[in-house]
């Protein structure tokens, strides 16, 4: 399914997964040709319940997984996290360090897990500044994104500053004392 919405003058496209496993893979055949269309021109989020673990650690995934994960990779996270690599994503919720009651998106039977992604190009991942969980809900809980893209404006400088070599400083002051006793 296929959501798109539209803030002011940004067009986001949202990619919504929760499928079962044996729908996995062609889940990702059947987003991977909308990955491709967008990847360039659009901010486009993943989001949904992928019934994957990630894991806390990178391993083999630099770009994709940000090393803040919580549990242990499955064979379904392993999956995704392969997905987001032939595809340039990257899993926003493992780029935040967040205490794990912030980072669990599904709870039952005293097992907490992390298997609610949100995944965004790694060229707009600078967009990104939060990704959190809200802790109120018993089994999924609300995974909340907070994108901001601004343009960052550049600090323009009006003016050189002229730089003096430290050991010259004394100089300048004996120079400085040396005129204004002359010009008076």
């Amino acid at each position: 399914m296929t959501v798109v919405l539209a803030f002011e003058e940004e067009v986001m496209r949202v990619i919504c997964g929760g499928r079962g496993i044996v729908e996995k893979e062609q889940f990702f055949d059947e987003t991977a040709n909308e990955w491709d269309l967008h990847k360039v021109d659009k901010l486009v989020l993943g989001m949904g319940d992928f019934n994957g673990h990630v894991g806390k650690w990178i391993q083999g995934f630099e770009g994709v997984h940000g090393g803040n994960g919580i549990g242990e990779r499955n064979m379904e996270g392993r999956m995704l996290l392969e997905f987001c690599d032939e595809k340039e994503l990257c899993v926003a919720n493992t780029w935040f360090r967040k205490t794990e009651k912030r980072k669990v998106t599904f709870s039952a039977g005293g097992n907490e897990t992390e298997i609610d992604f949100v995944l965004v190009g790694r060229k707009n991942r600078k967009y990104l500044r939060d990704v959190k969980t809200i802790p109120r809900e018993l089994q999924h809980r609300l995974v909340v994104t907070d994108l901001d893209k601004r343009k960052v404006k550049k600090c323009v400088r009006e003016g050189t500053v002229e730089w003096r070599k430290v050991w010259k400083l004394k100089e300048v002051k004996q120079e400085l004392h040396l005129r204004r006793e002359l010009g008076s």
